[in-house]
């Protein structure tokens, strides 16, 4: 593949510990570690540490510009979050349980939370919220020499501190999205049309000027090209499959007893309300026809109080990424859930989800339940290679998951598929040459 460049990352690190990260690196790994340079928060930099990336700069409070008033807001926001750790610095069973993520749980905010929303709502953030060039990253930047900047936008401000590092370094750009934030953006606040319309020029404005563009999908790319002008490539999450293939399912389960549906990642925005109708559809299942079936959820994120309990659920919490491929083999369908409101659906429309492609490499047949108009949708039926259900309604969700499962030429028909179409669509000795031929 030749001398690959020197790429520094901006607001974004190598890891495998969310999908974003996950893609990166899979896309990135035939790059020497030594040759890849990462700005970030101090949590992203650990992370990208722990899976051996040295080259890190983390950013803190003096490579941020608060305008006045978020920045005196911002200092009582510290001093009292400062105040709370010092109570309670031992982290206990508790404790640790109430930090991870929660959906579909009411949460209680505290003042300093409430005055934050507040500023969100109002789109303050947008407003008031700059990353700078500090004198420690400029020096860090042109220690560094890197050959490109690679850049996962997704608010304001890292679209204008994309901007402002192409003016003064005059260093080529590489833009990647992974979902459609242009969308939604701004809609979280009361000014929603004027931050979304402004916003999405100042994006326009940057990626006319940008060396490449890369979006997540074709169907992505596509749009964008209608959207904002210019050439867009697109990558997927690239799978290696010297990782995969000891394990690969090749035969299908015959149902006869216990049927184990397992989901892998993330349970929040664009999903969770898909996920807790697919639930539901299960407990139909298992209620009214009488069907024995378990889901099994790896995932830090917990599920509203209400289905905590039900005794079909088994919770794992998350696995090492590299645990992944020999523990999704040992059930019999995979579930891929996105969110049918109109809100998710703009979110995740021309997204594909990171795990698709492990998911299809596995050989567990995998059940898509996602609308129509999103682009895994489109990608799975032309390819035949998942079981899709397209309607929210949870009793037709159930009919069509009994359908499904008394089916074995349907499951083998969609796991041959799949296989062979994660070895021709997301081998990384098929995607590594043309990613690489980005940087010439």
């Amino acid at each position: 593949m030749g001398n690959l460049k020197k790429i520094l990352f901006i607001d974004a690190t190598l890891h495998k510990k969310n999908a974003t990260a996950i893609t990166l690196s899979n896309l990135f790994s035939s790059w020497p570690k030594e040759n890849l340079f990462m700005v970030g928060s101090q949590e992203m930099v650990q992370l990208s540490k722990l899976d051996g990336y040295l080259n890190n700069f983390g950013l803190d409070d003096k490579d941020y510009y608060h305008r006045f008033p978020l920045g005196i807001f911002l200092n009582l926001w510290k001093l009292f979050r400062k105040k709370n750790s010092d109570l309670s610095t031992k982290e206990t069973p508790k404790t640790r349980s109430n930090s991870l993520n929660t959906t579909g749980i009411t949460k209680k905010y505290s003042f300093w939370s409430l005055c934050f929303v507040f500023f969100q709502r109002l789109g303050l953030d947008h407003l008031f919220f700059r990353q700078i060039i500090s004198n420690e990253l400029r020096s860090w930047i042109k220690k560094s020499d890197p050959d490109y900047f690679y850049a996962v936008l997704s608010t304001r401000h890292s679209i204008l501190f994309a901007e402002k590092l192409l003016v003064e370094f005059n260093k080529p750009i590489i833009i990647h999205i992974m979902d459609d934030w242009p969308s939604t953006i701004g809609s979280d606040c009361v000014f929603k049309k004027y931050w979304n319309k402004k916003i999405n020029l100042e994006l326009k404005k940057l990626l006319s000027n940008v060396y490449k563009r890369v979006a997540i999908s074709e169907f992505m790319a596509l749009e964008f090209e209608s959207r904002f002008g210019g050439k867009w490539d697109y990558f997927h999450n690239p799978i290696h499959l010297p990782n995969w293939l000891p394990y690969q399912r090749k035969i299908i389960s015959s149902n006869s007893g216990m049927i184990k549906i397992a989901y892998f990642g993330r349970i929040g925005r664009a999903n969770d309300k898909a996920f807790l109708t697919f639930v539901d559809a299960i407990k139909e299942l298992i209620e009214v026809h009488l069907v024995s079936v378990q889901i099994n959820i790896y995932s830090n994120n917990l599920l509203p109080n209400a289905y905590l309990g039900l005794d079909f659920i088994k919770v794992h919490g998350f696995i090492n990424h590299t645990e992944i491929p020999k523990e999704i083999v040992g059930y019999d369908y995979l579930i891929l859930p996105l969110s049918f409101n109109d809100k998710d659906i703009a979110f995740s429309r021309l997204s594909i989800p990171t795990k698709l492609s492990e998911y299809l490499i596995s050989g567990v047949p995998v059940i898509l339940f996602a609308p129509k108009e999103t682009a895994a949708y489109k990608f799975v039926v032309e390819t035949n290679s998942a079981f899709v259900i397209d309607t929210p309604v949870t009793t037709d969700v159930a009919v069509r998951l009994r359908q499904f499962f008394s089916d074995e030429n349907k499951q083998y028909e969609i796991s041959k598929n799949a296989r062979m179409v994660a070895n021709q669509n997301f081998s990384s000795e098929i995607i590594d040459y043309k990613f690489s031929s980005l940087f010439t």
